[in-house]
């Protein structure tokens, strides 16, 4: 990460697609942040505190690590967690990309698997939603404005995420659609991606990449992983789902135990989701 040492995070994101920050938080909060995540995964693998079954112990992550279900009788917890969430330095990092108040949208942790050595699949989110490659092509030209920003913060020391820096600004090289698409998909876990940067993270650095661009995870039960992922919109980006339903957010049991600042935080996502929650969740 070198290379972006002297570009600022918006700069960074134009020219490459991603940005990184080193030490954006101190080790001593991984420390407590990396306590919380184990307790709130551990009791997700014996029951999700959204539907009650059992997390899979091979899955690569787990969501919603905020509901207010993994802390109970542990408010301190609670209060840490979603302090964290709405912690100025993540959203000034948030905003400084997307340029506008960032809105959240989810949480997501990344552990290994219990089982099991898997170099993820090359692609770009896009693929998911349109398969169609003209479609995606003309997403890829047509690109221009970030309206959404996961932030992945090693809790751990890390070398799990692969990029392609400034594929978010072009079609496949044909060395790269021969990985990610020939074939149908047969060669999208080599290891021979041209131009790929495998990211190192220390405790407490941030990074955040163009999903439009080539990217994949690493998932290695031999090799340890806590990486807590957080996700933000801008309003104009609102998009009603599995990943900003959260019904817990409108609790004024729970708001009522933050500071003035974090619930004022929250506020954005409840005046933005709160007719769809409240028809979803009636």
């Amino acid at each position: 990460m070198n290379q972006s040492v002297a570009m600022s995070l918006s700069e960074q994101w134009k020219v490459n697609g991603y940005s990184f920050q080193e030490e954006l938080f101190q080790p001593h909060e991984m420390t407590k942040m990396l306590r919380i995540s184990e307790n709130v995964w551990q009791q997700w693998l014996e029951a999700s505190a959204e539907n009650g079954q059992a997390g899979n112990p091979n899955a690569h992550c787990m969501r919603h690590l905020n509901h207010p279900g993994y802390f109970k009788n542990n408010d301190a917890d609670f209060i840490t967690l979603m302090n964290f969430i709405a912690d100025e330095r993540i959203l000034q990092f948030a905003e400084e990309i997307l340029e506008a108040p960032p809105v959240f949208r989810t949480s997501t942790f990344w552990f290994e698997p219990e089982e099991g050595i898997v170099d993820g699949n090359w692609h770009r989110d896009i693929q998911f939603q349109e398969p169609d490659e003209q479609v995606q092509k003309d997403y890829i030209a047509q690109h221009h404005k970030t309206t959404g920003i996961q932030i992945q913060i090693a809790l751990i020391e890390t070398e799990d995420n692969e990029y392609v820096p400034g594929s978010h600004l072009r079609w496949d090289t044909p060395e790269e659609y021969h990985i990610r698409l020939a074939d149908e998909q047969q060669h999208n876990k080599s290891n021979d991606m041209p131009g790929a940067l495998r990211v190192h993270q220390n405790p407490g650095d941030a990074l955040a990449f163009d999903p439009a661009g080539l990217h994949r995870g690493r998932y290695h039960s031999n090799i340890k992983r806590r990486t807590m992922m957080l996700t933000y919109n801008t309003a104009e980006a609102y998009r009603f789902d599995y990943f900003s339903d959260q019904p817990w957010l409108f609790s004024e049991k729970h708001m009522e135990l933050l500071p003035t600042s974090t619930q004022n935080f929250f506020k954005r996502y409840q005046d933005l989701y709160r007719n769809d929650v409240m028809k979803q969740n009636k």
